[in-house]
């Protein structure tokens, strides 16, 4: 078992962390006279309209029933008090996630829709722009009629009349096929489909007005709310034909809802591929002046085996130096374009396990318990690792997947390893209450001082509060109980942890508290925990 001494330095003195492995010394270099970034990190997520966030569910012989964790799953989301908090209605559910989804034609009503998108989408904004947080929205799915085939003519745009069956094939034809090469067509339909969710009504192809009787007037860059263009390049999109459309469509999205001061901030990209960083921010490519407010990646850890955790370390922990390499490149590929002020979303991090939409799986998915730990544990690593280089949102995926539960008209699996809920109550596992803890213990503005561990299995960051406190993040990396002990400590600190004991699959209250008395602590097998002070940490 590693013992890890950690020492807050004042001056020039340095901190040592001693390793009782027989590796020789880990050394740990805390020095409270250095603030390596005042942090602009906000730690959020995503949610997906999955079935198993709808109001009602049809069970297999028709019959339709309150869905049972609805409410609680709603609540934990609301009880978050999370930021920037992304909305993706996405393709696999097309009468959720697309407002028109057949062609408008002449002597004919349009297919305009809201029916099914409605519900979960007031849901949402209940939970987070209704308790005063901002949000991203992202209806990335474009109309299938908007692109022809092969030919370039129209295609079949079938869709399932059920809106809670899954229906992978509803993204067809490529970006070089859209029949409207000007973009002129979806840059109409998000116009519209903007004006209806800020002002709550539109004007569709035909004249007609369409007034739904609510709109969110707040949902504008003055109360800090994103709208995000499309999803990792569905379509087959280049980076210079995503740069033209966004051109397109992002300013007729400012001019439906009546002028920037109306409208949301913009997020390019949409999590394409990191490859788009450099040209997307070169201005000299850019026909217009729409705004360029943030850019989003994604990232998903893995490992080789789903239900061994000896495996785990590694796959997640190991596998992200890769990322966080890159992604230093594209922060100075940011820094040094023509957008040094655009923001870096990393809207979607968290792990997809192997074989994750495997329809045999049971009600677990065919996950052990610590799994969710750990994954949590990879979250705090990726804060503790990321917030020191600046990047702004951190936003882990994602609030509900589930496994297969067909009692619930649920047939298939939609990605349970990256779930942040019980889908069988609705309460947090491991990974929600790991984000809770983060929003709730550290923010923007906190000084985040001088940290380095020699421990390999030990992630630790150390911040002083816009509270004035102080606070020391700590992170076990390993599927085993690491003991470390904080040197100098010449005061009692209080604990909050996340671990096996606070919870794994679901809980109502994950954070478990402690007093450390002394200064030495063990952390359980993927851990997560805050020591803080209201004075100072280290003497």
């Amino acid at each position: 078992m590693a013992r890890c001494f950690l020492r807050a330095v004042l001056g020039a003195q340095l901190g040592f962390c001693l390793a009782e492995t027989g590796n020789g010394a880990c050394m740990v270099q805390l020095d409270e006279s250095k603030v390596v970034r005042v942090s602009r990190t906000v730690t959020t997520l995503q949610v997906v309209s999955n079935p198993i966030l709808d109001r009602t569910l049809q069970a297999p012989n028709g019959t339709r029933f309150v869905n049972p964790i609805h409410d609680t799953a709603w609540a934990s989301l609301a009880e978050l008090g999370a930021d920037l908090v992304r909305y993706v209605p996405w393709y696999p559910y097309p009468k959720k996630s697309v407002a028109e989804l057949d062609e408008p034609k002449d002597g004919k009503n349009t297919s305009w829709d809201f029916t099914h998108i409605t519900p979960m989408l007031e849901d949402f904004m209940d939970a987070t722009y209704g308790q005063n947080h901002s949000t991203v929205l992202n209806f990335a799915t474009q109309p299938c009629w908007l692109f022809g085939d092969a030919k370039n003519q129209t295609q079949n745009c079938s869709y399932p009349e059920n809106p809670d069956q899954s229906f992978f094939s509803y993204v067809r034809g490529s970006r070089a096929n859209l029949l409207d090469p000007s973009a002129g067509d979806l840059a109409a339909y998000y116009s519209r489909l903007l004006s209806h969710i800020v002002k709550g009504e539109f004007t569709d192809e035909h004249g007609v007005t369409h007034k739904s009787g609510k709109g969110y007037s707040r949902f504008n860059r003055a109360h800090g709310h994103v709208w995000e263009l499309f999803n990792e390049a569905e379509h087959g999109y280049t980076v210079d034909q995503y740069i033209h459309d966004y051109d397109v469509v992002v300013p007729a999205m400012i001019a439906a809802v009546g002028g920037p001061e109306n409208a949301p901030a913009f997020m390019g990209i949409g999590g394409a591929t990191d490859a788009w960083v450099t040209p997307f921010l070169n201005g000299s490519k850019h026909s217009s002046h729409a705004p360029i407010d943030y850019v989003s990646l994604h990232y998903y850890a893995g490992c080789s085996n789903r239900t061994d955790p000896g495996t785990y370390s590694a796959g997640f922990f190991g596998g992200a130096r890769q990322f966080v390499e890159k992604l230093k490149a594209d922060i100075a590929a940011r820094d040094a374009s023509g957008y040094p002020q655009a923001k870096i979303d990393l809207d979607e991090l968290g792990v997809i396990m192997p074989d994750d939409n495997n329809a045999s799986f049971g009600l677990d998915g065919n996950l052990p318990d610590i799994y969710w730990n750990a994954a949590g544990a990879f979250y705090a690593h990726l804060f503790a690792t990321l917030a020191p280089m600046g990047v702004e949102v951190l936003g882990q995926s994602q609030l509900a997947g589930s496994p297969k539960i067909p009692e619930w008209g649920i047939p298939l699996p939609q990605y349970p390893s990256v779930s942040l809920l019980d889908w069988r109550t609705g309460l947090g596992n491991a990974r929600y209450w790991v984000l809770r803890l983060l929003i709730q213990d550290f923010a923007v503005g906190d000084e985040l001082l001088a940290t380095s561990v020699g421990c390999a299995q030990i992630t630790a960051m150390a911040a002083r509060t816009t509270g004035g406190g102080w606070k020391l993040l700590l992170v076990n990396q390993a599927n085993s109980a690491q003991t470390v002990a904080i040197q100098g400590i010449q005061q009692e600190l209080q604990l909050r942890i996340v671990d096996e004991h606070s919870v794994q699959v679901a809980s109502k209250d994950g954070i478990r508290e402690a007093k450390l008395p002394g200064n030495a602590l063990v952390l359980n097998a993927f851990a997560v925990a805050v020591a803080s002070s209201a004075t100072q940490l280290w003497i």
